[in-house]
């Protein structure tokens, strides 16, 4: 007799969906009492609780981007409006940031004088 699929009753998508917001996958596995694995399975079979994920993961989209669009149109220029618009460019529209870095030579500076050749006899120095 083979393994008895777990199958998800309407109760539970509806915590699917709702969970789908804030938490990953394995913690809502975890919640429904399941392991990811199979979680991941029950995706596959049941359409609906396919779908319940994929609704509680674009609500959340929808009000993040809502709020954040919020502080984009506030109408004082304030810190947090600089930080949404940027974040917003960055993962959005594409933008980057790149920092020019300036290198200094930190190679301590030997005296040719004394400097050693490898594999070769010690140089002799004249002080003098």
């Amino acid at each position: 007799m083979g393994k008895k699929l777990t199958v998800l009753i309407d109760e539970q998508i509806i915590q699917v969906e709702a969970l789908a917001a804030y938490l990953p996958i394995d913690r809502i596995a975890e919640h429904i009492g399941v392991s990811p694995t199979t979680f991941y399975e029950i995706k596959k079979r049941q359409p609906k609780v396919f779908e319940a994920y994929q609704r509680g993961v674009a609500k959340a989209h929808v009000f993040c981007g809502q709020t954040l669009m919020g502080f984009i149109r506030e109408k004082a220029n304030t810190s947090l409006k600089l930080q949404a618009t940027m974040f917003y460019l960055r993962t959005q529209g594409g933008w980057t940031e790149k920092q020019f870095v300036e290198t200094k030579d930190v190679t301590p500076k030997v005296p040719p004088s004394i400097m050693f050749k490898v594999n070769e006899k010690p140089a002799h120095r004249k002080d003098g």
